[in-house]
């Protein structure tokens, strides 16, 4: 190895360790085996509604470095699919129902829903036992995947009656979530988890009233902010006219506050049946398997599988007590952003850590399409192969620009006047009620470099940022008053527009006008701030790139002497070649994975220097055409394909 660096001396660009891979091969466990996991990679029964499971696994199964928190009734902790080598993957939590120390009321889970979630989250994979749980790790490898945490925030009923499970008051959910997104190891409080889980609505047979729900809307601000990604079902309870939100108001406040799940059942169409409905509406991502026909849950005591939730030990009742619903869609979401924060978060390669934000905007574009509207399925079902592929280092980045200014650095123009404005509670000694408030844009160009990438696609960063968005004038009629004219608002930037060398990015101040008896005048009052020059701005983006040449650390001796054309191609490109003598020349064509679509020898002369090859076959998109001549020396050719 040594002789052969030394002669490599001048081609080597970098140096790095080499790494043994192997193939992917489906897991072990039972319930797979046994085509009871569908939800998972599709069966010949069900062949429309997994999530594409393996791909992503080829990728990475979980680490343990992820911490996902389960809010619900408690996790069975004596589950083989919860322990590796005599070591539960249940790291900690709280049981903030009983107000006790985590484990300390048994059973910990009389109902079997927080079990059943946790099991599909991460119960470990591939111990030849029960479910593969999506960031469930490899037994096979000693590896036990994400950590869970229970967070305890509800009670299975063990008294009889309707309801199947009792919840804590909202304020303890509110503490939970709190506490699970903090970190303060000095002080040792928080859980500092990376996702939280959330299978629970708000019965539609009572309202909450809105400041409790300004309370709740705060406590997912915090969370958010904390970059904790917060996971919601969508609810079961079916919104007939899909064009608000869905009827989970939890999950009906800022989009990228949190992941809002939506159903789908083993037709591929949108989970319906005679106990629910998937809801669906604007704020809804996207949609994940729902009915027990695509998976089987963790037993809420016992170490067994099943397909049903019972409180007490009654017996199922087949069609009232299958493990349905939005509440099971919820965890595929929550393991295949576990999937994407376990690779890129300990990848050596990375430009930083994955962002909430970036989990679910890559998931939304890289879903299943449906043949049914966005207001009922979201973006479509969640593909957790499309998703990891598009996050593979160092070929693609996820890359972070944080810009801190003041506003001096800044443009700032007025651009409304007396624009009228909701404030729902009383705020910083004004309100509640209409307000009227002159709009000041704040705008900040940022430099930066991608290199040898291309930019895919780019988003803000609310969750870096500090000023809020550009808010819609309030209705005059007060039902209609939608949150987006709310003051206080959600931080709410705008990236404007972006090259390969900026970015061009906005938001807004608000300033209240009081009438005086004669005119409008200034309140004194300011929405997030005045316009002293030394207030600080933060802006914050992300840049998903791509480059196919990424990791190739040897330096190629290119050759000139051939091109391709025509770029674009429609049917057909031609590959040409220099050659005043006879030239043997491999030719090969790979689409954007790197997977290999097309490989050939040929030999080229003075009389036959093009090559033509049909086209007819490939999909639009971006090819690599690659020629190698046999002296060695190679040449690669970006290729557009368009029908």
């Amino acid at each position: 190895m040594e002789k052969q660096l030394q002669n490599a001396f001048g081609l080597i660009d970098a140096a790095q360790l080499n790494y043994y891979v192997q193939l992917c091969t489906p897991p072990n466990d039972v319930d797979y085996a046994n085509g009871n996991s569908a939800g998972l990679d599709g069966t010949v029964t069900y062949s429309l509604s997994s999530i594409n499971a393996t791909p992503a696994w080829s990728v990475e199964v979980g680490n343990p470095n992820i911490k996902a928190g389960v809010f619900d009734t408690g996790i069975n902790p004596t589950h083989t699919d919860f322990n590796l080598n005599s070591t539960s993957k249940i790291i900690d939590g709280f049981d903030y129902y009983n107000t006790l120390p985590y484990g300390s009321s048994t059973p910990i889970d009389k109902y079997g829903h927080g079990s059943g979630i946790a099991g599909i989250i991460g119960g470990i994979r591939n111990n030849a036992f029960g479910v593969s749980g999506i960031a469930g790790g490899d037994a096979a490898q000693n590896n036990p995947g994400v950590s869970l945490y229970d967070m305890k925030c509800f009670e299975g009923n063990d008294n009889g009656g309707g309801a199947a499970a009792f919840s804590a008051g909202m304020d303890k959910i509110q503490n939970a979530m709190i506490d699970g997104a903090l970190t303060s190891p000095t002080a040792n409080i928080g859980q500092g988890l990376h996702i939280q889980n959330h299978s629970w609505e708000i019965p539609s047979n009572f309202t909450i009233p809105f400041p409790n729900l300004m309370v709740l809307k705060d406590v997912m601000k915090t969370v958010f902010e904390n970059e904790c990604l917060i996971v919601f079902s969508s609810g079961n309870k079916e919104n007939v006219a899909f064009t608000t939100s869905v009827t989970n108001n939890a999950a009906n406040f800022k989009d990228e506050y949190n992941m809002c799940v939506g159903g789908v059942d083993g037709t591929g169409g949108r989970w319906t049946s005679a106990q629910g409905s998937s809801s669906g509406g604007k704020y809804l991502d996207f949609v994940a398997p729902a009915h027990p026909d695509l998976y089987n849950v963790i037993a809420k005591q016992t170490n067994t599988t099943t397909d049903y939730l019972v409180w007490n030990s009654a017996t199922p009742n087949p069609s009232t007590s299958l493990a349905q619903g939005t509440s099971f869609a919820a965890p595929h979401a929550v393991g295949v952003s576990a999937l994407m924060m376990s690779y890129v978060n300990n990848h050596p390669q990375k430009p930083n850590n994955i962002a909430p934000e970036d989990v679910e905007k890559i998931m939304e574009k890289t879903t299943s399409t449906m043949t049914v509207s966005a207001l009922q399925v979201g973006s479509g079902r969640i593909n957790a192969g499309n998703a990891m592929q598009q996050i593979i280092l160092p070929q693609y980045l996820v890359k972070h620009h944080q810009v801190n200014t003041t506003l001096a650095s800044c443009s700032v123009v007025q651009i409304a006047t007396l624009q009228s404005l909701w404030f729902p509670q009383t705020w910083n000694g004004f309100g509640p009620g209409y307000a009227l408030m002159n709009k000041y844009e704040v705008t900040y160009t940022n430099s930066h470099s991608v290199g040898t990438y291309s930019i895919i696609d780019a988003w803000k960063r609310d969750a870096r940022s500090n000023l809020p968005g550009d808010l819609l004038t309030a209705s005059t009629t007060l039902a209609l008053v939608e949150q987006e004219s709310f003051v206080p608002n959600h931080t709410g930037v705008v990236l404007n527009s972006y090259t390969n060398s900026s970015a061009v990015l906005k938001g807004y101040i608000y300033e209240n006008m009081m009438w005086n008896g004669s005119s409008y005048v200034p309140s004194g009052h300011w929405y997030p701030m005045d316009l002293t020059s030394s207030n600080p701005i933060s802006f914050a983006y992300t840049l998903h790139l791509y480059d196919a040449t990424a990791g190739v650390n040897e330096k190629e001796k290119n050759y000139s002497g051939a091109y391709v054309y025509p770029n674009p191609a429609n049917d057909k490109i031609v590959i040409h070649c220099d050659a005043t003598q006879p030239k043997k020349a491999e030719i090969r064509i790979m689409d954007v994975m790197g997977k290999l679509l097309y490989q050939d020898n040929v030999i080229f002369n003075n009389s036959s220097n093009e090559k033509e090859l049909s086209t007819s076959n490939l999909i639009n998109g971006i090819y690599f055409v690659t020629l190698k001549v046999e002296n060695g020396q190679t040449q690669t050719f970006k290729q557009i394909i368009t029908h």
